[in-house]
């Protein structure tokens, strides 16, 4: 087993704790794929450490009812790797990625940046069913919310993306493919959830 899958072993019961529905270990590892991909397009033989890493803890912590999760995530992956002394640029640039995520508007133009940020919103752009099974993944992991103060909440959430000028960042042809696809489903579940009933 090389050190990549014993890391990946290392995060895996972060992701599979049991108020988790989409923020999984299959989400992660289809980051992965994802990631491999984009690097391999760059001419990378693996994903670049610092980016791997921050896949790999990105969402490490996952409390629906914080608003924190980044900030810990980041602390958590810092710790982590100075264990492991792993070298201080690794850490410090897989830090700020994490933290990126929390709006998933990046900080720089980076390779790394937009490649995690596509990465992990790729869901947006799935097709219907699939963003249909995320959508109600995310429903699940907001339970504890009343449907009314969910609805106000999730509808305003998608409303912010849309306004947005492009969803992703990247400028492969996959990626950008996917931005119609983005758009497509998020009106459709604002539509979804402006309905009398619990979607």
């Amino acid at each position: 087993m090389d050190d990549r899958s014993r890391w990946l072993l290392t995060v895996r019961p972060f992701y599979e704790e049991p108020h988790r529905a989409y923020h999984t270990f299959a989400h992660l590892r289809r980051m992965l794929v994802l990631l491999r991909r984009a690097a391999r397009a760059r001419g990378y033989p693996e994903i670049p450490a610092p980016l791997f890493f921050a896949a790999l803890f990105h969402d490490a912590v996952y409390d629906p009812t914080r608003t924190d999760n980044e900030e810990r995530s980041a602390a958590l992956c810092r710790h982590r790797l100075a264990d492991a002394r792993i070298p201080a640029r690794v850490i410090d640039r897989a830090e700020t990625l994490i933290l990126a995520t929390k709006t998933h508007v990046p900080f720089d133009r980076r390779f790394d940046m937009l490649a995690l940020l596509d990465a992990d919103l790729r869901v947006l752009g799935a097709e219907d069913d699939a963003y249909r099974r995320y959508a109600a993944q995310i429903r699940q992991e907001y339970a504890h919310v009343p449907i009314d103060a969910y609805r106000r909440g999730r509808i305003a959430v998608l409303n912010r993306f849309l306004a947005r000028s492009s969803l992703f960042h990247s400028e492969r042809p996959a990626v950008r493919r996917w931005e119609e696809q983005a758009r497509r489903n998020l009106q459709a579940e604002i539509e979804r959830l402006s309905l009398p009933t619990e979607p």
